[in-house]
């Protein structure tokens, strides 16, 4: 699985799959209790429909991997600056599904920043 999220493959360590591991564990029967099979409904029903997101008034940070295999960009985050007022969508070169731990710096300068703008 981490071989999907992250774009380098260094990032997937031993110690990584092993973290992983244990979070997913960790969180089993929370997971199966907020989403009962067939999970897939429940993926569609967190997906927000354009009326909701247009409702969304308060600024949103969208940070995105340019290499995310999981969420490719033209399924994600392209689409919703159309329908929400006030977004900043950062993409981040040579990174995949998970920025925070793929590019922690420019995630936090990212993040810092727009926290600090609002």
């Amino acid at each position: 699985m981490l071989d999907r999220l992250f774009l380098d493959p260094a990032l997937v360590t031993d110690e990584a799959v092993a973290a992983r591991a244990r979070a997913m564990e960790a969180g089993a029967e929370s997971f199966a209790a907020m989403f009962p099979a067939p999970r897939t409904r429940w993926a569609e029903d967190l997906t927000l429909s354009p009326t909701t997101l247009a409702a969304v008034t308060v600024p949103v940070l969208l940070v995105h991997g340019s290499e995310d295999r999981l969420t490719p960009m033209r399924m994600s985050p392209l689409p919703l600056p159309d329908h929400l007022a006030d977004v900043r969508l950062s993409v981040l070169g040579r990174c995949g599904h998970a920025p925070p731990a793929e590019q922690p710096t420019a995630f936090r300068e990212l993040l810092a920043g727009f926290l600090a703008t609002g």
